[in-house]
């Protein structure tokens, strides 16, 4: 695992978060973990009250704002996948539950780069 220096780290995750806003996604928040090897960043993917929120963790070295937006797509096709099959998680029933089938159809959709 590299190590990257912490200051170096947090650098990194406030210039992805900018990026990734102007992408229309929503960071809510990061941590630097493992002395800077990692990044894990919170997501509001429904952002109206009470919040659904995802994180996702990163090498700190292989970190760029599309290699973020790409696992957070992966998981997004995943959870559609599911919901296809219908077999949802326990949290995606909860958010149609809370949200309706709408809000979780859109929050789900792809978002593409730029």
């Amino acid at each position: 695992m590299l190590y990257v220096p912490e200051h170096v780290a947090k650098s990194t995750a406030n210039t992805v978060c900018a990026q990734l806003r102007e992408w229309g996604e929503h960071p809510s928040g990061v941590s630097v973990i493992d002395e800077g090897a990692k990044i894990v960043f919170g997501f509001e993917v429904i952002t109206e009250e009470p919040k659904w929120r995802k994180t996702v963790e990163v090498a700190t070295a292989h970190c760029t704002p599309s290699s973020v937006q790409d696992q957070l797509n992966a998981w997004r096709e995943k959870v559609r996948m599911d919901l296809n099959c219908g077999k949802p998680s326990r949290v995606v029933q909860g958010a149609i539950e809370r949200f309706g089938s709408a809000s979780v159809d859109k929050a789900l959709e792809h978002r593409n780069r730029g």
